[in-house]
């Protein structure tokens, strides 16, 4: 599926509930409003029917191009940190969720906000429920930008979270929003690389990395890293778009060209958990949803309230929408693929 946050507009006349299932339960969507002009136009085939998405700027996959970039040289980190930090980051956001206020704040009316990756709130409870850690687990976030993610686990299942991120704004930003939701006693955040995880072994009960491995040069290391840090029989989802038939089309959201981007393909990302020693319980093909949450937001002339778009423009601002149009054209042509991969360390 799309992110919530992406504006898709198309010229359709009827309005989308605001209310959807979310997890197996009712959830209410984030504010939404109907537009009708057009932004960027992509061509989409579906059976016999052909349909065309109407995109606008957001924040797909943000996590991997803005949060989590790990790569191999000291200078690459620099400009990773340098491209992705942003200032005011939390007052930008608090501007944005309806009567926030500093200490009575509630994780849940960032949600809208601070889940940057692919399907955001959506995948975040899926994934979740595939890890399904106790209020006495300790679960790591490989790439964990403004904290979204680590916090809806610590609100939702009592667990407690360690967020890394190389970013050092997007590290202060996590420290700060936690503090005013009431959940630093829970979740704290650290500015380091997933190449050098700074946790002694066989310290976590569960980890999670969304939407980072496009930024990652050397995935055997974060891989391997993550298989150091998780106690036995703990469980690793992953998520990442990868190759699938033919090159993708540049700029996309985590890169401007292909030098800058580390895709491999299915095979080649199920080796390398192989190869650190987890085992690939299952691996989760998530474009379709991707697609089609798409198409229905195109149809429906569903676009982001201008505050969720001002929220999304914290992460890469108004040049992304070429980007996001390029990552939808990709998956719709078949050239990318997005999955989520789930392993676990044996006993």
């Amino acid at each position: 599926m799309l992110s919530r946050r992406h504006p898709i507009s198309a010229r359709c006349g009827h309005q989308e509930n605001k209310t959807r299932l979310v997890g197996g339960s009712v959830a209410q969507s984030a504010p939404w409003t109907n537009h009708s002009k057009a932004a960027l136009t992509r061509q989409y085939k579906k059976g016999n029917n052909s349909y065309s998405l109407v995109l606008g700027g957001g924040a797909h996959c943000a996590r991997a191009a803005s949060m989590g970039c790990w790569v191999s040289s000291e200078r690459a980190m620099s400009n990773v940190t340098s491209h992705y930090g942003s200032g005011g980051i939390v007052e930008r956001i608090l501007s944005a969720v309806p009567d926030a206020r500093a200490g009575s704040l509630a994780a849940e009316q960032l949600y809208p906000f601070d889940q940057l990756h692919g399907r955001e709130l959506i995948a975040t409870q899926d994934h979740a429920a595939r890890l399904a850690p106790s209020a006495s687990d300790r679960v790591l976030d490989i790439g964990s930008g403004i904290g979204g993610p680590a916090r809806f686990l610590a609100e939702t299942y009592g667990c407690s979270v360690d967020g890394v991120d190389l970013t050092p704004a997007f590290v202060e930003a996590s420290r700060r929003l936690t503090e005013f939701c009431g959940l630093s006693d829970k979740v704290r955040f650290h500015e380091a690389d997933a190449t050098r995880l700074p946790f002694a072994d066989d310290t976590f009960d569960a980890a999670i990395c969304f939407y980072v491995g496009m930024n990652i040069a050397d995935k055997a290391a974060v891989i391997g890293q993550a298989w150091r840090v998780l106690k036995p029989k703990a469980r690793l989802v992953w998520t990442e778009a990868v190759l699938a038939d033919g090159e993708p089309h540049y700029p996309l959201p985590w890169a401007v060209s292909a030098v800058a981007s580390h895709l491999v393909d299915r095979e080649t990302l199920k080796a390398l958990f192989a190869s650190a020693g987890f085992r690939v319980d299952d691996v989760i093909d998530e474009t379709g949803d991707h697609v089609e949450l798409a198409l229905k937001r195109a149809n429906s002339g569903i676009v982001p309230s201008p505050a969720q778009q001002q929220a999304n423009e914290i992460v890469l601002g108004a040049e992304f929408v070429h980007r996001r149009k390029n990552y939808i054209s990709s998956l719709s042509e078949g050239k990318l693929a997005s999955l989520a991969v789930i392993v676990s360390k044996p006993a």
